[in-house]
């Protein structure tokens, strides 16, 4: 499947796809089970903790231990469902005119950038993608003057990403070629 047909329903007239990308699903889902495993030590380590206070009843502790282990994988179970529908709805592309961006879990959400605007491109190599992917993957960030790119602690911060991509570099080349003989000769 080419993923074209994703963005028929939003294309203007005499619009044309030139390139779509889907996330790579290894990483996709590598970045979705380290969130879901870091999140369950966290919330389940304090546990071992109530034994060393003598003033909590053992059965509390023990009801306590009994919720956290039903919880937890209905809570993995529910993530990875969500996570399935998010993975199967994710499709980037860039057209003639502008970036696209398709996602949503319940529904589909569409976001676009237009080529013209773009003035800033970022590509973001997580730790994650260096040590299990060989810097193979990576995020790719657009900023335009209304939505710029933001630094926050965990990076950038901006709407229009294509995340988890194969070459991340390679396209954000491709991208920016495209633009530099296509758009801004206009």
């Amino acid at each position: 499947m080419s993923g074209k047909e994703m963005f028929t329903d939003i294309l203007e007239k005499g619009e044309k796809i030139i390139k779509v990308y889907k996330p790579n699903k290894k990483r996709f889902y590598l970045g979705v089970n380290l969130a879901m495993l870091l999140t369950t030590v966290f919330c389940v380590a304090w546990i071992p903790l109530l034994y060393l206070d003598s003033e909590i009843p053992r059965r509390v502790i023990h009801t306590i231990f009994l919720i956290a282990a039903i919880a937890v994988p209905i809570i993995w179970v529910i993530t990875i469902l969500f996570a399935r529908l998010y993975y199967k709805n994710r499709w980037y592309a860039y057209t003639n005119r502008r970036i696209l961006i398709r996602g949503g879990i319940i529904g589909i959400d569409f976001k676009s950038l237009q080529l013209g605007d773009l003035n800033a491109t970022k590509v973001y190599v997580s730790w994650i993608d260096k040590i299990f992917m060989q810097s193979r993957t990576g995020t790719i960030r657009f900023g335009s003057p209304s939505a710029p790119l933001v630094e926050t602690a965990n990076g950038a911060s901006n709407p229009y990403a294509f995340g988890h991509i194969e070459k991340p570099y390679d396209i954000m080349r491709d991208i920016r070629e495209y633009i530099d003989t296509s758009v801004n000769k206009k």
